[in-house]
């Protein structure tokens, strides 16, 4: 492990305290705050015009395009956006959710992930420390190209008290909006109910 990535991680504490959920869902619940959303796109894929408008009618949305292929120290660039952007909220898709995932993890922050790549990424910088911060996966039944199988059994092996996971039996890969729009919904008002819970 790099010692970019332990820098790193001395960071997260400070940025992000244990009540990082709460103040997320205050400013879901606040129509004065707006929050901060990271969207992370997979594998060569853009985020389409009806799901960047989506997302925006939550608060702030920072998407900018992501090449896994060709990007040098990926991690800690978005790490790095994370951090100043004051980002309150995660979303990513395929290996935009396995980099979610990640920066979830460490900088204890909520994530909804579809179909999100984790086997497939780096080992080297899934978080030792407990994980808060609620987490989602909404995993494709019917995906060819990220097996739900795999995802589940690293999920199982690397899982944190506040992940749930939800398998859509006639999903695939591809994320349709009619899902997107849905399951986008549906965590926010996950949040909510945490925090009434509270």
């Amino acid at each position: 492990m790099s010692d970019n990535h332990h820098q790193q991680n001395k960071h997260v504490a400070e940025i992000n305290p244990e009540n990082t959920i709460l103040k997320a869902i205050d400013i879901i619940i606040n129509d004065d705050l707006k929050l901060n959303i990271l969207y992370l796109n997979g594998f060569k894929s853009k985020l389409n015009d009806s799901k960047k408008e989506i997302l925006q009618s939550y608060g702030n949305l920072t998407a900018p395009y992501v090449d896994h292929h060709n990007e040098e120290n990926i991690y800690l660039k978005y790490a790095n956006i994370v951090i100043n952007e004051k980002i309150d909220l995660i979303i990513g898709s395929s290996m935009g959710g396995a980099l979610g995932f990640l920066l979830s993890s460490n900088f204890n922050i909520p994530a909804l992930l579809f179909n999100p790549a984790v086997p497939y990424y780096d080992g080297e910088l899934i978080p030792t420390q407990k994980v808060t911060a609620f987490q989602k996966c909404v995993i494709g039944n019917l995906d060819t190209i990220i097996l739900p199988s795999n995802t589940l059994s690293f999920l199982r092996e690397n899982n944190s008290p506040n992940i749930s996971i939800k398998v859509l039996n006639d999903l695939a890969h591809q994320i349709p909006l009619t899902v997107f729009e849905k399951e986008i919904d549906i965590f926010m008002k996950e949040l909510f109910e945490m925090k009434k819970s509270i």
